[in-house]
């Protein structure tokens, strides 16, 4: 009975690709990649900048200086190829989504914070330790401890 049902299509199915779509929203697309990579760029940028501030005027603090910058500024480039990767993979510049509505900015949202965690996890796994990098020199970033990890140990000296 349950062969009687079923009707079979006599001529193969085809494969139909996705249409290209017009051209206003192949230029706003792009439009809003070169956007996102702009705004990405100038967020990491100000981050750097409030971090580390501007070198002083000794050439010995100014060859440090530029060696954290230099270490900042390569994680800063593994950040933005995250933070670009997952807006791609949350389908934010979908054109279904754009301009209709709170999805937009929710998907964008999610990527964010999921860059956010992904880049938490990625610390907290690798543990890059900054005094490694500068090689202990007296940077003011020694002097502050903003380059050391904190840790809590608990139990008593005699080792098992």
């Amino acid at each position: 009975m349950a062969e009687d049902r079923v009707a079979f299509a006599k001529q193969p199915l085809h494969v139909v690709k996705p249409a290209e779509g017009p051209v206003w929203q192949r230029r706003y697309k792009l439009a809003l990649v070169v956007t996102d990579v702009l705004v990405i760029i100038l967020a990491l940028a100000a981050a750097q900048l409030v971090k580390l501030g501007r070198p002083d005027g000794a050439a010995a603090t100014n060859e440090v200086y530029y060696s954290v910058l230099s270490y900042y500024t390569v994680l800063s480039m593994y950040v933005a190829a995250v933070w670009l990767a997952l807006l791609a993979a949350y389908r934010t510049r979908s054109p279904r989504i754009v301009g209709a509505g709170v999805e937009e900015y929710r998907r964008v949202f999610s990527a964010t914070l999921a860059t956010v965690g992904v880049i938490a996890v990625a610390l907290m796994i690798f543990r890059p330790n900054m005094r490694v990098a500068i090689s202990r020199s007296h940077f003011r970033l020694d002097w502050w401890g903003c380059c050391s990890v904190a840790a809590c140990a608990a139990g008593s000296r005699v080792s098992a």
